[in-house]
């Protein structure tokens, strides 16, 4: 995803869900959700190293 400053827009609706990933690698570090109305500002991310996300994801993969 590219930020705004770019030029490139950013999130948009459709786009929940989709990993954060370490910059050249295939580790996910983050999953996307929401947006601005225009898709071209505003994202959020929720973290997936805090211990509560592990927790849940656990009982469906295989965490490093």
């Amino acid at each position: 995803m590219n930020s705004d400053i770019q030029g490139n827009g950013g999130v948009c609706y459709g786009d929940s869900g989709s990993p954060k990933f370490v910059h050249g690698t295939n580790t996910a570090v983050a999953l996307t959700f929401g947006g601005d109305p225009i898709c071209r500002a505003l994202n959020y991310n929720s973290r997936l190293d805090i211990p509560a996300a592990r927790a849940f994801y656990d009982d469906y993969l295989a965490l490093p």
